[in-house]
């Protein structure tokens, strides 16, 4: 269930506890688990790096997703082990946190319950449905989402997770059982786009910015960000190869299949398989 600010607000004035509520974070690329981890500092009061480098000012003068590269345990800014994630967190200055692990949700319930009165928060794995972020039991894929509350409606246990900018509400057996049907991820094709934003003050597509997309989830892809765009009172535009930027509206999906294989890449890579079965599957982190 997808909380909207009010939603939340009438949440919270009821039985739940909250160590404190992150804000909304604009996830890139394949980059959940740096931006799970990078709220849970948050949280925490620590500071040592922004979750990538655009994002970088002041004092901070580097990014979680280089610090993951210099490790070696990213191509992309993807986290595909919980382990490595609390190997990034003390590499980020963070060295209190702990890997947890459960195989039934009493013993997730209260890991959840003892580190959100503990006031901090918890990096977890789950199979997502899409881009909304919510959970799902079969398809989807391996995602991170950061719990930062819990409590109870009707006598059913629910918590209080963050993740693509959205808040979500879940009973704690469908956050269990949505872990539970995470399965191995097998090699992936990625490619780095140009995106172009035309504003309601613009005359024409600028350059907005560049993300990583699967090639396989290419459409689906930039129908998210489309609607992002949109939500922000703007237009989404691609480059093709001949130069020429193509307008992204999901409603022309014909069109789009077409112009997602005429598209200009900037970069591209391959993201390895991975045993998530082993690396994800009944673990969490707690910051």
């Amino acid at each position: 269930m997808i909380l909207d600010d009010h939603g939340l607000a009438v949440m919270l004035k009821g039985d739940c506890t909250i160590s404190k509520v992150p804000p909304r974070w604009e996830q890139r690329g394949g980059t959940c688990g740096i931006y799970a981890l990078d709220g849970a500092f948050g949280i925490r009061g620590h500071r040592t790096a922004y979750p990538r480098r655009f994002e970088i000012h002041g004092r901070n003068t580097t990014s979680i997703r280089r610090i993951a590269k210099r490790m070696g345990i990213t191509q992309i800014g993807e986290l595909n082990d919980v382990e490595q994630i609390a190997e990034l967190a003390a590499r980020s200055g963070y060295s209190a946190g702990e890997v947890k692990t459960f195989t039934k949700t009493e013993e997730l319930w209260t890991i959840v319950t003892t580190a959100i009165t503990n006031m901090g928060s918890i990096v977890m794995p789950f199979l997502c449905r899409d881009d909304t972020g919510d959970l799902c039991q079969s398809g989807g894929f391996a995602h991170y989402c950061l719990v930062f509350g819990f409590g109870k409606q009707n006598s059913v246990r629910l918590v209080y997770a963050a993740n693509y900018g959205k808040y979500q509400l879940w009973p704690i057996e469908n956050l269990l059982e949505s872990n539970f049907a995470i399965r191995d991820w097998e090699k992936q094709e990625w490619c780095k786009v140009m995106l172009y934003a035309w504003g309601k003050d613009d005359v024409k597509f600028e350059a907005d910015r560049p993300e990583w997309i699967t090639k396989s989830g290419m459409v689906e892809s930039l129908d998210g960000y489309a609607e992002g765009s949109r939500q922000r009172g703007c237009k989404l535009g691609v480059i093709k190869q001949d130069f020429k930027v193509h307008e992204w509206d999901p409603k022309n999906r014909s069109v789009n299949i077409v112009a997602a294989q005429q598209i200009g890449v900037m970069k591209s890579t391959s993201i390895p398989a991975a045993e998530m079965t082993k690396t994800m599957k009944g673990k969490c982190f707690v910051v």
